[in-house]
């Protein structure tokens, strides 16, 4: 028997038979009639007999409508539902929300029950964020769980925030996915955004919450019509020739600047400077040790300290050395800002800054386009002299592949030779 996994295929089925059956999973089947009808229908047990349900006519009822249906009747099946009471629910309702709802709804609802009912989204969202934030995954605070709540609260709760949960559907999911054509232009955001909500609504199919049985947000966008051809365009980076001038330019008694020229210097990503702890800094045996909850592949990583790292951090520790941090400022943190970095970057370049973007890059230079400039000047520069493999683990990326597992190395010494050359290039006009 055949397997029907979409609406396209639902679609293209045919038989020269009177009818042929097409399996769709989980005891749901495609009936297609030579006439060009398709019809869905569970076949049950019950009993030592089978029973079959027809669910619908395609087109009226998706696939994907077919499945949550047939999801329903096999809970219902289990609640001790008959196949009548379950084809007259089916012939009395116009959607699988009402048709669960017809069957699960008690005919007097306890007063907790009609509460949650009325949870809205962003009451739901509250518990699923404090669900997320007891997962070890998560890292313990920072920037990246806020960026998760404001996903929320930029893009989802101003359309569907304060609406009933249980109300919710899946055209209103699809329509604040798409306002002002953000799904088009910020794909890689509203894909996160689209799990965010996804994950909610589990929430609320939960046996904790049991506030609806089906999930508005777990579509197929393409079979929706939403289709994207994105391609993913790096930060604007700074052409490597270019750097040493820029480094020329910055000055290290400017708390902002010296950061700007330890992010060139290390290649890190604009948080893990930032975020520089004094503690981390080994001046003996020359290392900046990052524990793994900074970093973003959630890994433990070392780097070593090349002669201009080392005077700069020593220039700033009898500035700043009584502090937690190396680049403490006044702000919620206790150290210098997140976005501080780029700000500090068109102050220093001015009208200057479409000079010293790289010609490759489609968007003017930002802090976290340094590592491109590093990648670029390591394959360009250097060529051959040193292994790809070093310049990613300069970067702290994730290792690809089965070396993952096994390969524990921090290859710190295997760097120095590159870094050193590094350091030597970016400080040529010092």
């Amino acid at each position: 028997m055949k397997l029907i996994t979409n609406d396209a295929q639902v679609r293209a089925a045919k038989t020269v038979k009177a009818s042929e059956d097409y399996k769709c999973g989980d005891s749901l089947y495609c009936r297609v009639f030579k006439s060009g009808k398709k019809t869905f229908r569970r076949i049950q047990k019950v009993g030592a007999s089978t029973a079959q349900i027809t669910i619908g006519t395609f087109p009226d009822v998706s696939l994907a409508q077919a499945k949550n249906y047939n999801d329903y009747i096999r809970e219902m099946a289990k609640k001790g539902h008959s196949p009548e009471q379950i084809k007259k629910a089916l012939n009395s309702t116009k959607t699988p929300v009402d048709f669960h709802a017809r069957l699960s709804a008690p005919s007097a609802p306890s007063s907790a029950q009609i509460q949650m009912s009325a949870t809205t989204f962003e009451e739901l969202s509250k518990h699923w964020f404090e669900n997320k934030l007891k997962n070890k995954k998560w890292k313990a605070g920072g920037k990246h769980i806020q960026g998760n709540w404001n996903k929320l609260a930029n893009h989802v709760f101003p359309y569907i925030g304060q609406r009933p949960v249980a109300e919710i559907n899946r055209r209103e999911v699809i329509e604040l996915l798409q306002a002002d054509d953000k799904w088009w232009n910020q794909y890689p955001q509203m894909i996160k955004v689209k799990r965010q909500i996804a994950e909610i609504f589990e929430l609320a199919r939960s046996t904790r919450y049991d506030i609806r049985a089906d999930n508005p947000a777990d579509f197929d966008p393409e079979i929706e019509g939403m289709n994207v051809n994105h391609k993913e365009r790096p930060q604007g980076f700074m052409a490597p020739e270019k750097v040493p001038d820029f480094v020329a330019m910055l000055d290290f008694d400017n708390i902002h600047q010296a950061a700007v020229y330890w992010l060139i210097l290390q290649a890190k990503r604009p948080e893990n400077i930032v975020e520089t702890e004094w503690a981390e800094i080994d001046f003996d045996r020359r290392l900046w040790e990052i524990p793994e909850a900074k970093i973003k592949t959630e890994s433990h990583h070392m780097s070593w300290l090349s002669d201009q790292g080392l005077s700069l951090l020593e220039h700033l520790r009898e500035k700043t050395g009584q502090s937690k941090w190396v680049f403490p400022f006044d702000t919620k943190f206790g150290h210098i800002d997140y976005n501080a970095l780029n700000r500090t970057i068109r102050r220093v370049l001015g009208d200057r800054r479409q000079e010293f973007t790289d010609a490759r890059s489609s968007k003017l230079v930002t802090a976290h386009g340094f590592r491109h400039t590093f990648k670029t000047w390591a394959k360009e520069q250097i060529g051959d002299e040193f292994k790809d493999e070093l310049s990613e683990a300069q970067e702290a990326r994730k290792k690809r592949g089965i070396s993952a597992t096994y390969d524990h190395s921090y290859q710190v010494n295997a760097r120095i030779p590159m870094m050193a050359a590094w350091d030597e290039f970016v400080s040529s006009r010092l």
